[in-house]
């Protein structure tokens, strides 16, 4: 007999043993399989972290990167969670949380709104594609901006009726509202409903009709 269909067996007396449990109860024989069922997974998770390790860390630390023993160093602190200093797990899950969001929001923040503000701040220079939209596109993305801002020092000038710069955040309100018509339109032809109207058409009419029917 072959040691793979020994494994096998064995495998299968195991799961059987810690199965056993529902319907006898816990006896040695499904106590015998739960502890083995317990360590072989934990012996699994053990050696996928190492091989995890070895190929992301200690390999390179090994060819001269010392550098790498930080971040192997921090990340072993994560299992400390399970003895009595876990306080030192939250050094990991500090840094974890501080370079994911740092990752997130400096993509986000260059793609969605620096790269927008370059672009039209480059159309003024150069008044592309002419000298009216160059202009009109500035004064939109300046107005628009200030009606999101809502700090408390700055809030009431915009938003206060009495405020000094008011008017300059209603005229960004008018630039937006007008791009999510534009928008709304963009959608309906692309999506063949025939502009704004067939989209609200589709998107509001029928429901209400269909609700009308069911009633």
């Amino acid at each position: 007999m072959s040691a793979e269909l020994i494994i096998t067996w064995f495998s299968v007396a195991i799961s059987i043993g810690h199965l056993s449990m529902m319907f006898f109860g816990d006896t040695y024989f499904s106590s015998f399989g739960e502890r083995w069922f317990v360590g072989a997974t934990v012996a699994y998770t053990f050696f996928v972290v190492y091989s995890s390790y070895k190929a992301n860390a200690f390999d390179f630390i090994a060819a001269g990167r010392w550098w790498l023993i930080i971040p192997v160093i921090i990340g072993l602190l994560s299992f400390t969670r399970l003895t009595k200093f876990r306080w030192a797990a939250r050094y990991p899950v500090a840094a974890l949380s501080g370079i994911g969001l740092g990752v997130f929001f400096g993509f986000n923040l260059r793609g969605s709104i620096l790269a927008i503000i370059t672009s039209t701040v480059n159309e003024l220079v150069t008044f592309q594609p002419d000298p009216v939209s160059a202009i009109v596109s500035f004064i939109a993305v300046v107005t628009v901006v200030t009606y999101y801002l809502y700090s408390e020092k700055y809030s009431t000038i915009f938003h206060s009726r009495s405020g000094a710069l008011y008017y300059v955040m209603r005229l960004g309100r008018l630039f937006m509202m007008a791009s999510f018509g534009y928008l709304l339109g963009y959608v309906g032809v692309a999506f063949g409903l025939g502009g704004p109207t067939g989209f609200f058409t589709v998107v509001i009419k029928r429901p209400i009709e269909a609700l009308l029917a069911l009633f």
